[in-house]
């Protein structure tokens, strides 16, 4: 899916939740680096793409490569037959959200 593509659809549904259409423009362009260097993640299902950016934006994480929060992981969907994506949060995504959240201090 192109940039335009999954900011149309996925924009009215982040907006819900409160993220700003600046930050989805992002998560997509991080997003898209990601599946643009990995071939697992090239053949994946568009809609569990859309579905993992949905998941950062919901979370309050970011995919950025430099943050290191979390990534897109490519998995295979034994019933379905077909590759997916899955955005897993990384240990510093982890403890950046129970400090965020005043689990931890």
């Amino acid at each position: 899916m192109k940039n335009q593509e999954l900011k149309n659809t996925l924009l009215p549904r982040v907006k819900e939740i409160g993220v700003s259409e600046q930050t989805l423009s992002k998560e997509i362009s991080f997003a898209l680096q990601h599946v643009n260097k990995n071939q697992q993640l090239k053949k994946a299902d568009g809609t569990s793409v859309m579905q993992s950016i949905m998941n950062v934006c919901q979370v309050g994480l970011s995919l950025n490569p430099v943050q290191k929060l979390g990534y897109l992981v490519p998995r295979w969907d034994s019933l379905k037959k077909i590759n997916t994506v899955a955005f897993e949060p990384s240990y510093q995504g982890l403890v950046k959200l129970l400090t965020d959240s005043g689990s931890v201090s």
